[in-house]
């Protein structure tokens, strides 16, 4: 279960990076970095899902001004 969920949020981190590169965003780029690399640091599909939904959502939330 780990190995999908680290699969799945390695392909959005995936597109955020190509994202961020296109349109020159820190945000997005550092997040889908960070996405890609962290499911390497744990192996609990508890872990892996709240702290994938948190880097998804930090760069929508920066963007928008609410963080």
């Amino acid at each position: 279960m780990a190995l999908f969920f680290g699969m799945f949020f390695g392909a959005i981190g995936t597109a955020y990076m190509l994202y961020g590169k296109r349109q020159h965003s820190a945000t997005y780029a550092v997040s889908g970095l960070l996405l890609i690399v962290y499911t390497y640091f744990f192996d609990s599909a508890w872990a892996i899902i709240p702290i994938g939904v948190v880097l998804i959502a930090a760069p929508i939330a920066v963007d928008r001004g609410l963080i």
